[in-house]
């Protein structure tokens, strides 16, 4: 018997290997390595002829797929020895960022990948197609992937929508449209064509193998299984399309009770449909509202799992399946019998999309065997998903049936009547069904009486009144990937210790008295729960159901930014004292005008709606809690976003400003809504994923947040009241996410008000200049409060230090901003001034205002001038009012005016660092040495650190700093291969004593008279601008740098030789600072911070990397030691 011939490209190593591994098990069939280097191929093949399984034959042919000339020689070779070519395998491939490692420019990758994912795979398949022809087998197959699908990328609930891999999956898309056109032009040639995709398999082409698995990735022996089925003809009859892939997006969605909704593989399937609850209970979601079901899973036939399922499966067509019990009660309420399944236990089901279905009806597809007149069932191998039935055991309701369930609480002994596996029925009929007769009437609270009302509608809500037939399913989404959903308390322990496979996702009811193999627990729901985890190898999630506090959605999957892996850490929870959070509680009140929150506090001028808690849908299912102030009888009101990490209402942050000025209501950073509601503007306070009542994991910035942000204002924007107008506002936070969500560019969103906001989350605060700053962002995450995680910046600075495209997302494009920007910026901030610039600077069109003040920006917050000023921004864009907003002067600095940023007339001039400690005007003058500090000195931030060096310059006449400035020094250090380097500008007077400017005017601070009663921190007290560069990441970034900012590369590090000096070109940034003839300039440069710390707390917490002393060389020959300071003249 001649032998199948079949060539494999990039078969030396990852997925080629192995399928040419598993294609070698069979004596019949004889595998081409083509590989570009023919050393490592003869590797490989020596390696798999060394395999005990390889049972077939093996030669080597020197290929390079973007060679026209080696594809040549290679057709000539294989020609030679063979007359014809049965399956050729398109492997060869190429990821030029893979997974953790920073991309190239994309037009650079694109270039690279297209010439080996689709150039080079053209060129190797029309080079030997001729060989092709002459078989009768005549198969091509095709690497596809499922990061190059449309559909993914187009899907804001896929983890595959979103900037990764960026020209790997465009040259994958690519070689799908490739695909389509070699199958047309194939047609009727008996050419076979196939796309297969092997999954997210664990290569060196997605980057590092171990990062692959902890994102859910496979071996690439299973993935190598589907191409090698694929050559061997098992998938002919996917000819032309692409094969099934083994991993999948997940998306459950928690609906109450047991109900779940899961999005995966391309069908929508339920987990029981109870939807309309008792009167008393919120109606989340209607089963009217559900118009797109595949399938639907009953757990059991019981009132708070079956009800619903009816509604849905006629609407959608959806295929319910259920024990006898639910299923005989769905055909008494008109469900097709085409569309009820029953099982019992024991059974595998195939699932399969509605396209396949119908192929089935249509006999256009292979059919499952099936008695004469059955309904055409489509072969098993078509399916999507596949689900495991198991019998399982409804839980025991604990003697009084209560109203609340304890999962701690420990019930043992003998149970009373009517509560074991099989007496569930007489507690239904007998007992819960008949509550209202056998409750005395002083116990019948509203909640019994609405539940009563309730269960006597049986033809609205359908269910059994006996023991229901509680099952178990074990859904199969792909290779390692299960999700186990038993929704009660209780199971046999034999079938769960051998469950095959073992769930990644267990789903379990947790309510009521344990039931074990039949019999009551002895022990806590609490400790069967524990016991259920470890007989099911403790799978990576579990979700606890059968509570009905709300809806939500559940985020099953990791978190992942751009291929990399997000770490989660445990928030503070809500009930902490310091959260001051009172839960979910939505309500709609009339503020009277007048009403005071508290004595003392700011009235409302006006009557105000204020509704609480409403909910705020996301994409992926997620609901966000907002606050929304209103002025009443009024409709077509433009509305001010505040999208805050800190809560919706009722914090009072304040820095300066009295009680009397503020209703209370305000958000932390965000405007007063007594303020706003009398000018005629809805004020809406929304509470960020994840943080007290919102659902979801925190996300810290970056394009995560920034979608969230896009979906509320497009929500708020179609609710009743609201004219379609929206404006962000705020500061901080509140300010920095502005930047993320505008480049998204919502289309209901009018303008944005950043009043004080970072841009870049690692190059600005979290590792400026690539020195770690761990205090404050830690300081900060422990006053992020849910019972959710959050995500762990701190962690991920400390697994990955350098810039990479996590850190990347954590950036805004300011550039995609299009709506009109007001944009405030502080110098006394240790966090946001250069992000306020910088995005004001990269904001495209002329819209936009940048304000410098002179206080602290939550001081700022509440003057009477800003909120006329901001009203006016807003009543211009918002309202359309002509009140000549236009003409303000783009770049005013506090009461000082200038046409933009930076200010054009501005000069730098050169100051040369001078062994004398003196700042030279004249490069001449510099007096040569070197001097140095104790790098490792210990420092408390309150500005009596010692340990640095310090050099002044005296003005002759009067001048003004403003702007950005630098150093560039020349430094060395022989005690380490490192340097973090700190630089600070300080102002003195003419008499040498160093000054500090107070953000705060004195009289406006609580229990200050005097200024030395003013605290040390950098929040009331501001030292000068600083700069901060570690030595090894001193490498510039050519793309980001501008004529007067360094940005540094920060991708790599380069360390220090011995005692080797180095140019460091350290960004100072930017002040407004104003010299009177014969005050100083004075700079200083030392190896820790020489700002006062954000608050008391913090002080001393800033630790460095440096050790040993630095050297700082002064030379105006070799080592031109200077700074650059910005001059203007006023």
């Amino acid at each position: 018997m001649a032998k199948t011939i079949i060539l494999i490209t990039g078969a030396n190593k990852g997925l080629g290997y192995h399928v040419a591994a598993d294609l070698l098990t069979s004596p019949d069939n004889h595998v081409i390595l083509a590989c570009r280097n023919p050393k490592s191929g003869t590797e490989a093949l020596g390696n798999l002829t060394s395999l005990a399984s390889t049972r077939g034959t093996a030669s080597v042919v020197a290929l390079d797929v973007t060679s026209d000339v080696s594809v040549k020689n290679a057709v000539d070779v294989v020609k030679k020895d063979f007359p014809h070519l049965d399956v050729l395998i398109n492997n060869a491939g190429i990821c030029v960022e893979p997974l953790g490692a920073k991309s190239p420019p994309l037009t650079e990758g694109l270039l690279t990948s297209f010439s080996t994912n689709v150039v080079g795979t053209a060129r190797v398949t029309d080079a030997f197609v001729p060989l092709l022809s002459n078989s009768a087998t005549k198969r091509i197959i095709f690497i596809t992937s499922g990061s190059a699908s449309l559909t993914y990328a187009s899907d804001p609930t896929s983890h595959h929508h979103g900037p990764y891999m960026d020209a790997y999956r465009v040259s994958k898309t690519a070689l799908n449209m490739l695909l389509v056109q070699y199958t047309t032009r194939f047609k009727g040639t008996g050419m076979v064509t196939l796309g297969v995709n092997p999954g997210f398999c664990a290569t060196d082409i997605s980057g590092d193998p171990k990062i692959v698995l902890e994102l859910g990735g496979i071996e690439p022996q299973e993935g190598a299984q589907i191409i090698a089925g694929a050559a061997r003809g098992e998938k002919d009859d996917f000819a032309g399309k692409h094969e099934v892939d083994t991993n999948y997006d997940l998306i459950c969605a928690f609906l109450g009770a047991t109900t779940f909704r899961l999005r995966a593989c391309g069908l929508t399937v339920f987990l029981d449909a109870w939807f309309k609850r008792p009167t008393l209970q919120e109606d989340y979601l209607s089963a009217d509202d559900i118009h797109e079901a595949d399938y639907v899973f009953i757990s059991h036939a019981h009132f708070d799992h079956l009800p619903g399922a009816d509604i849905i499966a006629k609407r959608t067509g959806a295929i319910v399946i259920g024990n006898c019990e639910a299923i005989n009660i769905l055909r008494e309420a008109g469900v097709p019998d085409a569309q009820l399944m029953a099982v019992q236990g024991g059974e595998r089901i195939p699932l399969f999309s509605q396209d396949i279905r119908n192929k089935a009806n249509e006999g256009k597809i292979e059919l499952r065997p099936t008695p004469p007149g059955a309904p055409a069932l489509p072969h098993p191998r078509y399916a999507a998903i596949s689900v495991d039935v198991w019998p399982s055991l409804h839980c025991l309701m604990p003697e009084g049936h209560l109203e609340y369930l304890d999962s701690g609480t420990v019930y043992t002994g003998a149970a009373h009547p009517y509560v074991c596996t099989f007496d569930v029925n007489y507690g239904m009929k007998h007992g819960l069904l008949k509550i209202d007769q056998l409750l005395p009437e002083d116990e019948k609270t509203d909640g019994i009486l609405s539940f009563v009302d309730y269960i006597k509608d049986r033809k609205i809500n359908l269910f059994s009144d006996h023991d229901g037939g509680q099952l178990m399913y074990n859904i199969h989404i792909s290779e390692g990937n299960t999700i186990l959903w038993n929704a009660h308390l209780g199971g046999y322990e034999g079938i769960i210790r051998d469950l095959v496979p073992k769930p990644r996702l267990a789903i379990i009811g947790i309510a009521g008295r344990a039931n074990y193999n039949g019999r009551p627990f002895d022990g806590s729901a609490a400790q069967f729960a524990t016991k259920l985890v470890n007989w099911l190898d403790q799978p990576s999630q579990v979700i606890w159901c059968l509570h009905d506090k709300r809806s939500m959605a559940i985020e099953t999957s990791p978190y992942v930014v751009s291929g990399i892996p997000v770490l989660l850490t445990p928030a503070v929870p809500n009930d902490s004292p310091n959260a001051k959070y009172n839960g979910i509680k939505p309500s709609v009140t009339i503020l009277q005008k007048g009403h005071r929150k508290s004595p003392g506090f700011r009235p409302f001028p006006v009557d105000t709606i204020w509704e609480k808690d409403i909910t705020i849908p996301m994409r992926d299912g997620i609901l966000l809690r907002g606050d929304v102030f209103r002025p009443t009888n009024s409709k077509g009101l433009p509305a001010l976003i505040a999208f805050s990490p800190y809560g919706k209402s009722g914090d009072e942050g304040r820095a300066g400003v009295p009680v009397e000025k503020l209703s209370g209501y305000e958000s932390f950073e965000a405007l007063d809504p007594a303020e706003w509601t009398q000018h005629g503007y809805a004020v809406v306070n929304v509470t960020t994923r994840g943080i007290q009542g919102s659902e979801g994991h925190h996300k810290w910035h970056g394009k995560a947040e920034a979608r969230d942000g896009y979906d509320t204002i497009e929500y708020i924007a179609q609710l009743p009241w609201s004219d379609g107008h929206t404006a962000l506002a705020g500061n901080s936070w509140l300010a920095t996410n502005q930047w993320f969500i505008a480049a998204e560019q919502p289309p209901h969103l009018t303008c944005i008000l950043p009043l004080e906001g970072l841009s870049d989350v690692y190059r600005e605060t979290l590792c400026r200049g690539g020195v770690p700053y761990l205090p404050f962002w830690s300081f900060l995450g422990n006053n992020l409060f849910s019972n959710n995680e959050r995500e762990d910046v701190i962690s991920m600075i400390n697994k990955y230090p350098l810039m990479n495209d996590y850190w990347e997302d954590k950036r805004a494009k300011a550039n995609l901003i299009t709506v009109p920007a007001y944009v405030l910026a502080s110098m006394s901030t240790g966090l946001h001034t250069v992000g306020s610039t910088r995005c004001f600077e990269d904001i495209p069109h002329e819209k936009k205002w940048l304000r410098m003040n002179a206080t602290q920006e939550w001081h700022d917050l509440y003057r009477d001038d800003t909120n006329a000023d901001l009203k006016k921004f807003l009543d211009f864009y918002m309202k359309g009012a002509e009140n000549g907003w236009e003409m303000t002067p783009r770049s005013p600095i506090e009461n000082v005016p200038f046409k933009n940023w930076p200010i054009p007339e501005t000069q730098h001039r050169t100051l040369w660092l001078s062994h004398n400690g003196a700042l030279e005007a004249a490069q001449e003058s510099v007096v040569p040495g070197k001097v140095s500090y104790q790098s490792d000195a210990p420092a408390l931030q309150e500005d009596d650190d010692p340990e640095f060096v310090e050099f002044s310059y005296t003005f002759t006449e009067k001048s003004t700093m403003i702007g950005p400035a630098r150093a560039v020094l020349y430094m060395s250090c022989s005690d380490h291969d490192d340097m973090d380097v700190f630089v600070i500008l300080r102002k003195a007077d003419k008499d040498g004593n160093i000054l500090r400017n107070y953000n705060i005017p004195i009289q406006d601070l609580v229990g200050v008279n005097d200024q030395k009663d003013v605290a040390l921190i950098n929040t009331l007290q501001y030292v000068g601008p600083t700069g901060v560069l570690r030595a090894s990441h001193r490498t510039l970034d050519p793309n980001l740098s501008k004529p007067h900012w360094p940005a540094h590369d920060h991708t790599k590090e380069t360390k220090l030789q011995s005692s080797e000096v180095v140019e460091l070109e350290i960004g100072i940034w930017p002040s407004a600072i104003q010299f009177e003839a014969g005050e100083k300039l004075i700079f200083r440069v030392a190896g820790h911070q020489m700002t006062l710390a954000e608050f008391e707390p913090l002080r001393g917490g800033f630790k460095t990397g440096n050790i040993g002393r630095h050297y700082l060389h002064l030379d105006s020959d070799n080592y031109q030691s200077r700074i650059i300071v910005p001059l203007v003249e006023i």
